[in-house]
């Protein structure tokens, strides 16, 4: 189609996409699961009624949802400012215990999900083994204050992008976040 161009980068995200030509007038439907995925352009010159028209329509990038899993309320409400704080990411969730944090993903469908390891009820480690295989392109930051190689080995290969020590490595979430937030088609896992 003459003048038209789509631009996508996260094609696993798009549901769908279709464009027709219906008597002169052209519509288009895009729709999106999550996360920042889609930015579509369109101009086209036409005549609309003898007069000519110029339409340029521009869907914005969704913003990064984030779901936040601590069993400590000082350090979820910490994390939530902090996350609230970073453009282009929004706070969906929020939960203290293993039960309500798989319910809260799987309900939420969110973007990244910063997990603590010990939880009121069990493992961090239950969440992500729970969650993960669900939603592959789902990214995982895990704080812990029992950062120990089998931890981290543990959550790493079940998909945790991040194993971060709650006492020295907690400023790193913003920087991290911000990363996911500016490249949603993933980062590099880290340490």
């Amino acid at each position: 189609m003459p003048g038209f161009s789509l631009r996508l980068w996260r094609a696993a995200s798009i549901v769908f996409h279709t464009c027709r030509n219906k008597n002169k007038k052209t519509y288009c439907k895009v729709a999106a699961r999550r996360g920042p995925v889609v930015a579509a352009r369109q101009e086209t010159n036409k005549t609309l009624l003898g007069q000519s028209a110029r339409m340029d329509v521009t869907l914005q990038a969704a913003p990064l949802t984030v779901f936040l899993v601590e069993d400590s309320l000082a350090i979820r409400a910490r994390l939530a400012e902090t996350i609230r704080g970073i453009d282009g990411t929004e706070l969906v969730g929020e939960a203290g215990s293993v039960g309500k944090a798989i319910e809260g993903i799987r309900s939420t469908h969110p973007g990244a999900v910063i997990l603590d390891l010990q939880l009121e009820d069990g493992s961090g480690l239950d969440v992500l083994k729970a969650v993960h295989p669900a939603a592959y392109a789902l990214h995982v930051a895990v704080l812990t204050n029992y950062a120990t190689d089998q931890h981290r080995r543990a959550c790493l290969n079940a998909g945790a992008e991040f194993f971060l020590d709650k006492s020295s490595e907690f400023p790193r979430i913003r920087e991290i976040v911000q990363r996911w937030t500016d490249r949603p088609d993933g980062a590099a896992v880290g340490a």
